[in-house]
């Protein structure tokens, strides 16, 4: 009897850890728990519900840029995330701001080795300047990208692409 017992103490045991170690073992592969508001997809989410009404693009920018601020660096995410800050800051009536954010997401972009996105965001930060009267930037953001246009990594087409829209601003 005592052998049935403590066999039977030892699969209610195990039976009753056996979800604890799954769920540890799930966290321990989705990598750290983030506080509550900090995953990057809910705050993406929240930004994404105030595209509707302009007077909260300055709040949508912020939780943009904190979902930029949560992702790894390399994370083509992360570019975007700061590339849709730009904007809304642009939209919201901040160009020098916005080509701040703009100007980030084509770093983020280059370091990542995304040479096309660089380039392009370059272009985008040197409208952004433009607009914003800092003509000193302009000419510099437009040289990366024309630097970034010259890479052996791009296409014929992505170059001309990127030359064109530095030749027009």
């Amino acid at each position: 009897m005592r052998k049935t017992s403590a066999w039977t103490a030892l699969l209610v045991a195990g039976l009753t850890l056996v979800p604890a170690l799954a769920a540890a073992s799930q966290v321990a592969q989705s990598g750290p728990v983030l506080k509550r508001g900090t995953d990057p997809i809910d705050l993406e989410t929240r930004a994404r519900a105030m595209f509707t009404n302009p007077k909260r693009y300055a709040e949508a920018a912020r939780l943009y840029q904190r979902a930029a601020d949560q992702r790894a660096p390399g994370d083509r995410v992360r570019v975007e995330d700061l590339t849709m800050a730009a904007r809304l800051t642009f939209y919201d009536g901040d160009a020098a701001k916005a080509r701040i954010l703009m100007e980030r997401a084509a770093d983020e972009a280059l370091a990542a080795g995304d040479v096309i996105n660089a380039a392009h965001a370059y272009v985008d930060a040197a409208f952004l300047a433009q607009d914003a009267r800092e003509s000193e930037r302009v000419a510099d953001l437009l040289g990366r990208a024309r630097m970034l246009a010259g890479s052996p990594l791009l296409a014929q087409q992505e170059r001309d692409s990127i030359l064109a829209r530095v030749a027009r601003s």
